[in-house]
């Protein structure tokens, strides 16, 4: 019988070190499930939370699921690594999660938001790019957990890109800690959310993978024995291409500017030691808001728009940006201090 407490440890390992989970996992899933792991308050949720995905994920192969399941409900838990490819070597030198410090924890809670509101199809759909920068202003301006889930919770009242139903089924969710339901269609519905671009290039490498396996299939026939060295170099090449595409989605994340959830491409380096990139609209907006010099928004290392440069190294002439009304705005300069929760909700209504 598996250990409840080993499930929740190995999980949280695996989503992050597993060659399989990266590859066939979206990222805004494997998000949900880290913090939806972390915060189950016994061995039991997560254990329950490990067999639904090794059994029920689209995203695993019908003909490995059953396997998968019955190694978790054994506790096998180097056959599992083994089978996920990942390896647990250097699980308890690293610590996981537990390892974390307050403000590691926040990080990681928010680039969840962040990718939950930047790949939600209602979000993206049902709101101009001016509000969803002014939502994503709105959760950088949050400085912890406590403040990103009271922000999300207060905006679901009132906001009409959700309806009665999916209001109650998220707060629901979030006060259940269960993040990965979040991603479902009668949620905020980001299961397989892409960008367009992106799109195209997936069928573009999908065109010449047929036109690959088609050259070799003909081959094939032309040659004799060892199928099952065919079987092998056939499902490595699937690997293969299923690593491409977590890797796809890793640069597209990479490119896309977090404060307006995805909308711009980022091209505009801040001066901050982690040299954070933004796009040049969300970072001259941010700055005028703030006044100089100004927090960056995702570290609060303090920057000036006169050093901010563009992905060649060079300097960024300052522009003069409109201010928003404080009225609207509502921002707290330099303190820190949480936002009014209703911000948020007049952000996500006004059309």
């Amino acid at each position: 019988m598996a250990n409840y407490q080993d499930a929740k440890s190995w999980f949280l390992y695996a989503i992050e070190h597993s060659v399989t989970l990266h590859a066939t996992l979206p990222s805004v899933r494997k998000r949900a499930l880290i913090e939806t792991i972390s915060a189950a308050v016994d061995g039991n949720t997560a254990f329950q939370l490990l067999i639904e995905t090794l059994s029920g994920s689209p995203y695993i192969p019908d003909e490995s699921k059953a396997q998968l399941a019955e190694m978790a409900m054994m506790g096998e838990w180097d056959a599992l690594s083994k089978a996920l490819k990942c390896d647990l070597a250097n699980v308890d030198n690293e610590g996981g999660a537990d390892a974390l410090d307050e403000e590691a924890l926040f990080h990681r809670f928010r680039q969840m938001v962040v990718t939950i509101f930047s790949r939600s199809k209602k979000v993206q759909d049902g709101l101009p790019d001016a509000r969803k920068r002014a939502l994503g202003n709105a959760i950088f301006n949050c400085i912890s957990i406590e403040q990103l889930s009271e922000l999300t919770l207060q905006s679901l009242q009132t906001s009409q890109i959700f309806d009665d139903d999916a209001r109650m089924r998220i707060a629901n969710d979030m006060l259940d800690c269960r993040y990965d339901l979040l991603l479902l269609p009668d949620r905020f519905d980001c299961e397989d959310q892409r960008r367009q671009h992106w799109k195209e290039r997936e069928s573009t490498r999908e065109q010449q993978q047929m036109q690959n396996q088609e050259q070799e299939h003909e081959q094939d026939q032309d040659q004799e024995g060892n199928d099952q060295g065919e079987l092998d170099d056939r499902g490595e090449q699937g690997e293969q291409s299923q690593q491409q595409l977590a890797e796809n989605e890793t640069e597209e994340e990479e490119d896309e500017c977090p404060v307006c959830l995805g909308t711009n491409d980022m091209d505009t380096i801040l001066p901050c030691p982690a040299q954070h990139t933004l796009c040049r609209t969300c970072v001259t907006a941010w700055a005028s808001r703030h006044g100089e010099p100004f927090p960056c928004p995702l570290c609060r290392a303090e920057c000036r728009m006169e050093e901010c440069k563009d992905k060649a190294g060079e300097q960024i002439p300052e522009r003069a940006v409109e201010r928003e009304p404080l009225s609207t705005l509502q921002t707290v300069v330099g303190t820190g201090l949480y936002i009014g929760a209703g911000l948020l909700s007049s952000y996500l209504d006004r059309k």
